[in-house]
């Protein structure tokens, strides 16, 4: 009796999956002569392999269906990895061809949510929709050191490319995309490419005002527009996701915003992102010249025991440097018969400065005490150099403004940058006028690498063009990102970039190394 009962449970168990299947089969397989209207829903980040994959296999099943009219691109994505969104973009031109596609944005449609949007015949976007963005995030390849353990063919073997020239490779890139936008808006497009390079974001309802978008609406709306421009008037909509049973986007990729981090992880470097990613806001700055991380804690610092010739170099404030980048400052101190030692955490900075020619600060991320302060003050006004270096991609400027601020030069906050004439990334900007001092001899043209400016009661020495802007005033006009104060004995410059390989060898950079040492050593 028990066998019969668990022979009939077995039979309509299979009895069910059956007819499952069957629903399943008659539900993806039109009856003779129905039309459809197909949404591809793209949602989520496009960093990785799968997701590109499925999203070109839905696309590819729109082409082949051919009770598929007309295709809806549902999108709500902040975008993705280049070659992925590159890949999805170029397929949706293909399918453009054969048949309608209208886009719908329905939450984000920025940066490379957007490069995918602007494939289709028509956009929507919904009031708030967060449409735009549009440019380029590139990741530098971390920096090889030698073995002799593993030999490779030449200098970019193992990164495959120069860390000079990676600046430009992300602006052809964003040259790319600002062309596909231009291309495929054409003349609905009212806004230029200085405006579309800042990678703003807006609204639905005023990406429709600026051309980026054609009309506000939703998802509804999008079907009806795709229906219309296919000519059907009878039709069934389905979602292709659906269709083929996939949820390519993964939990991770659909609920939270990425990281710098989780690129890294995802896309290792080098790697460029068509993405938005506003939680790089939120990064705290440490740094490492090979991996981003601060190495200060596990850099041997040489005691000061010799006197005379010497350059004391601040390491005791959390500074955010290795000593090899100094390495180009070092060889021109060796030049002139001077060497740097270093001041660690934990000694009487007052018992270090004496005896020695100048005192250089880069980029400290803890403030200087008042004890600190005055004697530094001490040092400068016995006839000792100080020489002052922030950098905003490296740290804050409070720190070093609790000591820079007594010799009358205040950092500013920001960054400066140019969007008409940079050195190959907006942040890069050009200083051609200067005022003729040591320091400032025999330069023509300097790049300075995300800089700051410096406030300084009229003691400025370098300026940029009146074209430059800072990014937290947003203001136009002429800055100065060096300056000399207190009877020139104190040099403060608002980057520490151009001082390192291989950005020194760029225009007059290394002049302006070699000056700093001059000024570091002279009377």
């Amino acid at each position: 009796m028990a066998k019969r009962k668990i022979s009939a449970i077995a039979i309509v168990l299979i009895l069910v999956v059956i007819v499952s299947v069957m629903i399943l089969i008659a539900s993806s397989v039109p009856l003779p002569g129905v039309k459809r209207v197909g949404v591809i829903e793209i949602y989520g980040y496009i960093e990785s392999e799968e997701v590109r994959d499925n999203v070109v296999r839905m696309i590819d099943y729109a082409i082949k269906d051919g009770s598929i009219k007309a295709v809806v691109l549902k999108i709500d994505s902040p975008g993705g990895w280049v070659d992925a969104i590159e890949e999805i973009y170029l397929n949706l031109l293909k399918l453009r061809e054969k048949k309608p596609v209208v886009a719908a944005v329905v939450g984000y449609g920025a940066s490379g949510g957007y490069h995918i949007a602007i494939a289709s015949n028509f956009i929507y976007a919904t009031p708030t929709a967060m449409v735009g963005n549009i440019g380029v995030i590139g990741r530098l390849p971390y920096r090889v050191w030698p073995s002799e353990l593993y030999v490779e063919t030449g200098p970019q073997k193992l990164t495959g490319f120069s860390e000079k020239e990676f600046y430009f490779k992300i602006q052809e890139i964003l040259e790319r995309f600002i062309n596909a936008v231009r291309e495929q808006r054409e003349n609905k497009l009212l806004i230029d490419n200085v405006e579309i390079s800042k990678g703003l974001i807006y609204f639905g309802a005023d990406a429709a005002k600026n051309g980026l978008v054609d009309n506000t609406g939703s998802s509804f709306d999008a079907i009806e527009k795709a229906a219309e421009l296919a000519g059907i008037k009878e039709y069934e909509v389905v979602v292709v996701n659906s269709m083929l049973r996939e949820d390519y986007s993964s939990a991770e990729f659909r609920s939270s915003l990425l990281t710098l981090a989780d690129l890294d992880r995802l896309v290792p470097p080098p790697a460029f992102h068509y993405v938005y990613l506003p939680t790089a806001a939120e990064k705290p700055k440490i740094y490492d010249a090979s991996t981003g991380e601060n190495m200060g804690e596990n850099v041997m610092v040489p005691e000061v025991k010799e006197r005379g010739n010497i350059v004391l170099v601040d390491y005791s404030h959390n500074n955010m440097f290795h000593p090899l980048e100094l390495n180009i400052l070092l060889s021109e101190l060796v030049k002139r018969g001077y060497t740097l030692r270093y001041a660690g955490k934990g000694e009487n900075l007052a018992e270090k400065l004496e005896g020695v020619k100048a005192f250089l600060v880069i980029a400290p991320w803890d403030a200087f005490s008042g004890d600190e302060i005055e004697a530094v003050k001490k040092f400068v006004e016995d006839n000792g150099k100080l020489l002052l270096i922030t950098d905003p991609s490296r740290e804050y400027a409070r720190a070093i403004n609790s000591l820079s601020a007594d010799f009358g030069a205040v950092f500013a906050n920001g960054y400066l940058y140019s969007l008409e004439e940079s050195y190959g990334n907006y942040r890069n900007i050009y200083v051609k006028d200067f005022r003729e001092f040591t320091v400032t001899k025999n330069i023509q043209k300097l790049v300075l690498f995300t800089a700051a400016h410096i406030y300084s009661n009229g003691n400025g020495i370098a300026f940029t063009s009146d074209k430059a802007l800072s990014s937290e005033g947003e203001k136009q006009m002429k800055f100065s990102p060096m300056a000399l104060a207190h009877e020139n004995r104190v040099l403060a410059i608002g980057d520490f970039t151009f001082m390192t390989e291989p950005y020194c060898y760029i225009e007059s950079n290394f002049q302006l190394v070699a000056n700093v040492a001059d000024f570091l050593t002279g009377d």
